[in-house]
């Protein structure tokens, strides 16, 4: 199995040279406590593409889409990772050879597994873990409403959201999974759909190597 990768050319001989691509860094607990904190204060809107872990809110982390991992796209996409390469002016496409013994988890595919955690299980598990706060509960019931109305629109309007339902279903159901992903709608001149995939297990990297073809499209 192949994936790709699309970065900057300063980035990729990096890449090239050591054989190793970096992680996007999320902590699921972290940002989790910090949208219940905010949604404590305000009910209205999930919080946004940051969160904080210092109680002063100085340091902001982002909010990655998926998580953690190694943002790519699958080798099936390759017209995906193009024209991202070129909205997001990456001019080097990266080539990772993956182990094809992996396991997957599609956000897209089990939004109804989703949706019905949502629903049946997670505020029973606040109520149970918050020892029944009326204002972290009413975060919690804010949170849950917000998340089904994102799933809804397709993370449209808040992408980041998927971050969040792929850490829940997952803390849920005391899963782990090599890689996953999800797809998004979004919106150029007209709407379209992106999947990307985050690699969680890095160690079944089996090579990464240019992919001279996609990098003189995404120059083109």
């Amino acid at each position: 199995m192949n994936f790709i990768h699309c970065t900057n050319t300063k980035a990729a001989k990096k890449i090239l040279r050591t054989k190793r691509i970096n992680e996007s860094y999320f902590d699921y607990e972290e940002c989790l406590d910090y949208w219940l904190v905010r949604l404590a204060r305000n009910t209205s809107n999930l919080p946004g593409k940051y969160y904080y872990i210092d109680p002063d809110w100085e340091t902001a982390l982002y909010v990655y889409w998926l998580g953690k991992g190694v943002y790519c796209f699958s080798e099936d996409n390759s017209e995906m990772a193009s024209r991202y390469a070129k909205l997001h002016r990456h001019d080097t496409i990266i080539n990772i050879a993956y182990d094809s013994d992996y396991s997957y988890f599609n956000l897209t595919e089990r939004l109804d597994e989703v949706t019905a955690l949502l629903k049946n299980e997670v505020l029973k598990h606040f109520e149970e873990k918050k020892n029944s706060d009326a204002k972290l509960l009413e975060a919690a019931t804010a949170m849950v409403e917000l998340l089904l109305l994102t799933i809804e629109d397709e993370f449209y309007e808040d992408p980041y959201a998927a971050a969040i339902l792929i850490g829940l279903f997952l803390d849920f159901k005391d899963e782990e999974y090599d890689v996953v992903s999800n797809q998004f709608l979004k919106k150029n001149l007209d709407y379209y759909y992106d999947e990307y995939h985050s690699i969680r297990n890095t160690s079944k990297i089996k090579d990464i190597s240019h992919h001279g073809e996609l990098s003189n499209l995404a120059r083109s």
